[in-house]
């Protein structure tokens, strides 16, 4: 639970930090798009990452991220496909 909420709190944060790779893969720019296109991440505590399989961008690439704490740093974003 304190995760979900942490995330939730957080999400403006995340898409800040992944709107320069999303402008340039997809040319989207608005936040709440983006923050609506997402979906929800599956997030590994082991490895520090979030990933979205399930985005609406488009069906052929994964958005990856790597986080430490509970979200309270962000490194190494990835569009992959």
């Amino acid at each position: 639970v304190e995760l979900a909420q942490a995330y939730e709190k957080r999400l403006p944060d995340i898409v800040d930090y992944l709107m320069p790779d999303i402008k340039e893969m997809f040319g989207i720019t608005n936040p709440d798009v983006i923050a609506n296109s997402l979906g929800k991440p599956s997030i590994d505590l082991d490895r520090g990452t979030l990933t979205y399989l399930e985005h609406t961008m488009d069906s052929l690439h994964i958005i990856e991220m790597e986080f430490d704490g509970i979200f309270t740093a962000f490194y190494n974003s990835c569009i992959d496909g």
